[in-house]
């Protein structure tokens, strides 16, 4: 996610502040943000931190390009969104309909020494802020905590009101004596769920191995409303994964 998908025929020109630079078959443009991701807490000053943007592209002839982090003002990180808007054939009739197509990317802030902070976007509604803090790392490693492997998260797309919302770790073990700290710790924050898989037990001298596993997880039962689940993982590592919940139709 967030990588930049080049078309081979584009003219690259460089893009700032916002503007629409035009190639030979397309222009780079803003696409709204129709929402952040970001846990209010929960980061220290050295875990590598990033934001998750949601939004969606106006149709097909547009490709998903990267998620800009800054200028930084203030302590306030500007987010913007970039797409490819395509001219060719259909696309630049501008006969084609209204289709859009809904994307998640990921931007990347990096490490902060200890303080307050915002994240400024704009969608339809104008500009909006969102506060995080981060704090001293008690330790000097990477992560406070031994945390598992994680690879991937994997859940429904869509899950209905009523229903218990669970969602599956899938990891690797690295040694035989790793176990998971039970029950796995979930914090809420709004609409973010941060998991937190740590490691209850590990030994230097343990045999070393490579085994898969899936552990399987309860956020609970969910109102009406879009989600993501970020869950920790080894060496400062984050894994995402959104999902909607649906009214349930009577």
């Amino acid at each position: 996610m967030g990588k930049i998908t080049l078309l081979s025929s584009l003219t690259l020109f460089t893009c700032v502040g916002g503007t629409a630079f035009a190639g030979e078959q397309g222009s780079l443009v803003d696409i709204p943000v129709t929402k952040v991701y970001l846990p209010t807490r929960g980061y220290d000053d050295n875990d590598a931190i990033e934001v998750v943007v949601e939004g969606e592209l106006p149709n097909p002839c547009y490709t998903l390009g990267k998620t800009i982090v800054g200028p930084v003002i203030n302590n306030t990180f500007m987010v913007r969104q970039l797409a490819w808007r395509n001219i060719e054939g259909a696309c630049g009739t501008g006969d084609l309909i209204e289709d859009p197509v809904p994307f998640t990317s990921v931007g990347s802030i990096g490490q902060l020494p200890m303080g307050e902070y915002r994240v400024q976007f704009t969608n339809d509604n104008g500009s909006n802020l969102k506060a995080f803090n981060v704090q001293r790392a008690e330790a000097k490693y990477i992560d406070n905590f031994g945390y598992a492997a994680i690879q991937t998260v994997d859940a429904q797309e869509i899950y209905y009101e009523g229903d218990e919302v669970f969602v599956t770790l899938n990891g690797i073990w690295t040694s035989k004596c790793q176990i998971l700290k039970k029950p796995i710790e979930v914090d809420r924050d709004g609409d973010l769920f941060i998991v937190l898989p740590i490691l209850a037990h590990q030994d230097p001298l343990c045999e070393k191995t490579s085994a898969p596993f899936a552990e399987k997880v309860s956020l609970g039962r969910l109102t009406s409303g879009t989600y993501l689940v970020h869950s920790r993982s080894r060496g400062g590592k984050a894994i995402y994964r959104p999902f909607q919940v649906w009214p349930r139709v009577k």
